[in-house]
């Protein structure tokens, strides 16, 4: 249970803030849990991710999450957490936290969260709405501040 928490923490924390290098057994969990899931299951861990983030008062009122969906999303991540590290990666698990300790499930999981990400963010749908950004740029005081950086 303590590993599971630790995994979904780290999940939730996967902003890339820099996480201390893993050790070669966490390296072959991370292979590991990527290798084997889907992009469904990945979509699906996404969807977990979003949903906890959903939770948070700067930005509860963008997203009508209910409650059920929300439970949905967490029962299939945990199916998914239960298989990747009891069934498909049970040998690298075992490695890593006897060589490495239960960080690892969270590290590892981070890169999990990272490749969901990665899946995300190759939508079209977001990658056109990623693109509207410029739109509303202030172009003459990007322009002038590059001017003033310039040698």
């Amino acid at each position: 249970m303590k590993m599971m928490l630790a995994a979904a923490s780290a999940a939730i924390m996967m902003s890339g803030a820099g996480t201390a290098s893993a050790g070669i057994y966490t390296d072959d969990l991370s292979r590991c849990l990527v290798k084997s899931s889907t992009q469904s299951d990945r979509m699906s861990f996404a969807r977990w991710i979003f949903s906890a983030m959903t939770t948070a008062e700067a930005v509860s009122a963008m997203s009508n999450t209910s409650p059920a969906q929300r439970e949905l999303a967490s029962r299939e991540t945990v199916a998914l957490m239960e298989r990747l590290i009891l069934v498909d990666c049970r040998a690298e698990t075992s490695l890593a936290i006897r060589y490495e300790g239960e960080a690892a499930i969270g590290a590892a999981f981070e890169t999990l969260g990272k490749a969901a990400a990665t899946d995300l963010m190759s939508d079209k749908a977001v990658v056109t709405e990623m693109e509207r950004l410029p739109t509303y740029m202030d172009r003459p005081k990007w322009e002038a501040f590059m001017a003033e950086i310039k040698p």
